[in-house]
Parts: structure tokens; C-alpha cells; sequence
């Protein structure tokens, strides 16, 4: 083979490696951080009270409730779900992803 033929061959492979090495960067960062994770102590949880610590922000008798955009499909009393239903409920789910998913390429865009 000419070594134009060979330098042909080899412009895929040199164009993927920068791509590769990025890659096995990022996987070793995240096989550390699993493995930090997986390492370290268990933490007990703070129970209720005053803590000791002076903290920046003191929050007393609140409620925080994260509010999905997601529509939610509640059945009416005593109806039982059928095949129909299901088949709506899943329906309604599609389309609200199609929903997200345009509005996710409209931001971007």
C-alpha cells in the first residue's frame, strides 16, 4: 500500500481519539466517585429540634413541595381500571413527553 492508502486508514481511528481519551477520563471520574461513595461512612440522620449550629437561613413550621408539570390522572370512586383506561393513562403520558421534549428544543434553540 501507497502511504496516501495507509494515511486514509488511519484518519478515522485519529479522529475518534481525541473523543476516546475524553471519554476514559470521564469514566474514571465517575468510577471514583462511585467508589467515594460506596466507601464512606454511614451517616445518621438529624432528627427534630433546634440545631446546634449556627446556621445562615432558619426555616420553623414549613412545607416544601416540588410541583411536576406532569398531569396527574386520578380515578373516580370505585371505578375500576380497565384495559381502555390504561391504555388512555399511557396515551396521556406519551403525549406530555412530546410536550417536554418540544419545549426542551424550543428553549434550545
Amino acid at each position: 500500500l501507497t502511504s496516501l492508502a495507509l494515511f486514509d486508514i488511519l484518519r478515522f481511528p485519529l479522529f475518534m481519539l481525541p473523543q476516546v481519551v475524553n471519554n476514559l477520563v470521564e469514566a474514571g471520574v465517575s468510577f471514583h466517585r462511585v467508589q467515594d461513595f460506596l466507601i464512606c461512612e454511614t451517616h445518621t440522620s438529624v432528627g427534630e429540634g433546634r440545631i446546634a449550629e449556627d446556621v445562615g437561613i432558619h426555616v420553623d413550621s414549613a412545607s416544601f413541595v416540588y410541583d411536576n408539570k406532569k398531569p396527574k390522572t386520578e380515578l373516580a370512586a370505585g371505578e375500576r381500571e380497565s384495559n381502555e383506561s390504561i391504555l388512555a393513562k399511557k396515551l396521556g403520558d406519551q403525549k406530555w413527553e412530546i410536550m417536554l421534549l418540544k419545549s426542551q428544543l424550543e428553549d434550545a434553540e
